[in-house]
């Protein structure tokens, strides 16, 4: 009981003494990296809040040696991103943190400091001239032209005099079938510029196409590939369940609208000689979307490989495809497993015996020692 007391006493005493510790807030806009530009700065407002004490604001600015906290006013203050233009700091990343936390200054045996942090990241970028490059061509419908996009970013201080696209168009088989060269422009530094050069591809059947790009730079390069299809009101088969069982299956079609336009009523029938098997639920499929159609098939012969035809529907047309199904004969081994099963469900009764036989030994030994005992005591 005394030991219980004292406990009590000495947590009263460190309720009594420990500061409460408030949830410190630092409240202000969130931002992404921050780009490195020599000759410039930048400005971010910042508040805290959820303390009743005076409180310490430090910035680890890495190598920028002006970057600073302006005065703090109602506890509201700046954080100034000041970047001179005599000022060199080496290409790279850089991770900045803003700190505040409680200056309290408590003469209490125990007492408690809250912090809270903010992190920034401060891309430096290349002195060099460099660039990125972004190609982009878009599926079209036959009889359509393709509008290209090469976009060219600068990312590096310098700028260039002079970017120049070259861009080549090849086929399935890598011939080339065509070249276009766009206008030569300037890039000033960090920014970027965009030519939008349009190819004569009214004649071309629906395949799929590739286009390479070069960008020279002020005797730089930089390449980028991309592809795009010209396609036609078509539906294609990607894959269909061709392994069956005899009897009920679940069958699953993969298609893909091969155009810029939508198909509706989309759905399958799967023949084999003069019999249908089956017919699916209709769907609709978005521009060079692809859908998968689920049905349930019943397989009414024997193991074997059957030839069969998949016909196709979509916006009243159609289409068949051949096919081949194998259908396989049922493995025993779910029976035998379930036979063996049932046998190992008995393993347990010689275990149960042997238990029982010794839980009767140990009570004719109890009883005979107690008996035992008895009669002991009686002489």
């Amino acid at each position: 009981m005394k030991k219980n007391i004292i406990y009590l006493l000495l947590l009263f005493f460190v309720l009594l003494y420990f500061p409460s510790a408030e949830a410190l807030s630092l409240i202000g806009k969130s931002t992404g990296p921050i780009t490195y530009i020599p000759g410039t700065f930048q400005v971010h407002h910042y508040a805290y809040s959820d303390t009743n004490t005076p409180v310490k604001i430090y910035v680890d600015a890495g190598p920028f040696s002006h970057i600073r906290v302006s005065e703090v006013v109602d506890n509201q203050f700046d954080l100034i991103f000041d970047f001179p233009a005599e000022e060199y700091i080496p290409s790279g990343e850089y991770r900045l943190a803003l700190s505040i936390s409680e200056n309290s200054e408590s003469t209490a045996a125990i007492s408690t400091q809250v912090a809270v942090s903010k992190i920034f990241l401060v891309k430096v970028l290349s002195y060099e001239k460099d660039v990125n490059i972004h190609l982009n061509a878009p599926s079209i419908n036959q009889g359509n032209n393709l509008t290209l996009s090469l976009t060219v970013e600068s990312v590096g201080y310098p700028d260039i005099d002079a970017v120049q696209g070259k861009i080549t168009i090849h086929n399935s088989q890598q011939e080339l079938l065509g070249t276009i060269f766009t206008e030569t422009k300037s890039l000033p530094g960090l920014e970027s510029l965009s030519f939008t050069p349009t190819f004569d591809s009214s004649k071309l059947p629906s395949s799929a196409y590739e286009v390479r790009a070069i960008v020279s730079y002020d005797g730089k390069f930089k390449t980028a590939n991309t592809t795009f299809q010209i396609g036609n009101m078509d539906l294609q088969l990607l894959n269909y369940s061709s392994s069956l069982l005899p009897g009920f299956n679940d069958f699953s079609i993969t298609v893909k609208n091969n155009w810029g336009n939508s198909l509706r009523n989309v759905y399958a029938k799967i023949f084999v000689g003069q019999q249908e098997l089956l017919q699916t639920p209709s769907m609709n499929l978005e521009p060079w979307q692809e859908g998968k159609m689920k049905a349930i098939v019943q397989i009414p012969f024997g193991p074997g490989v059957y030839q069969g035809i998949l016909k196709l529907f979509f916006e009243g047309e159609q289409k068949e495809v051949p096919i081949t199904l194998q259908v396989v004969a049922p493995t025993p081994t779910l029976f035998v497993s379930e036979k063996k099963n049932f046998f190992e469900s008995f393993y347990f009764i010689p275990t149960l015996v042997v238990l029982f036989i010794l839980l009767v030994i140990l009570s004719l030994l109890i009883i005979q020692k107690r008996f035992g005992g008895y009669k002991q005591d009686a002489v």
